[in-house]
């Protein structure tokens, strides 16, 4: 038996008189209505286009419903988001380098989170140390090398990948290792034996 008037049916359903809304109807008409309260609520407001940079904006007031179009005119394009740069894609050197198929395995076992700090201690040409800048976006990772050519190297292929959470740290480990926030992951690609 059915019931008049509104009220739930007995199927997915919001039943208003002979109205019946589907449940999964619900979800999609909600944010239609927002999106028309939205539009309504920019054509009543008094509008201003405003084009400048971030730092020209910053610490400005502005209404309470404001929209912003942000564009980047200089994007880092990335060629991989995913570990197995192909080898002759890094600058190299006399500097070593840990090979592809090696690489692609260690930074897979070390199951790196967006959010890790990661240490490549002896880190050569820095190919390890970006793909793992790649696999951590909010996290940090800290290349330490001794050998002048290979920090240079290091420093151009951060360049090259854009991984701008790559902080080459010249030195010998252990000493170089002491003002570094502690790491979640470890990745020894040379120690020159003194680990």
């Amino acid at each position: 038996m059915k019931r008049k008037g509104a009220g739930f049916s007995g199927q997915a359903g919001w039943r208003t008189g002979s109205f019946t809304v589907e449940a999964s109807l619900l979800l999609p008409l909600l944010i239609f209505l927002i999106f028309v309260f939205f539009v309504l609520s920019l054509y009543l407001h008094d509008r201003s286009v405003l084009a400048s940079c971030a730092a020209e904006l910053a610490g400005k007031e502005f209404d309470s419903l404001a929209v912003v179009l942000a564009e980047n005119p200089a994007p880092v394009r990335r060629s991989h988001n995913s570990p197995g740069i192909p080898d002759e894609e890094f600058l190299r050197g006399e500097a070593p380098m840990t090979k592809e198929e090696v690489r692609t395995l260690a930074v897979s076992k070390l199951r790196l989170q967006p959010h890790h700090t990661v240490w490549d201690v002896g880190a050569g040409t820095g190919s390890v140390s970006v793909e793992c800048a790649l696999a951590v976006p909010a996290g940090r990772v800290f290349a330490i090398e001794r050998k002048d050519e290979a920090v240079e190297l290091l420093k151009a292929n951060r360049d090259k990948f854009g991984v701008s959470n790559l902080h080459v740290i010249p030195g010998l480990a252990p000493e170089a290792l002491k003002d570094l926030p502690a790491p979640d992951r470890v990745f020894l690609g040379g120690t020159a034996g003194n680990l």
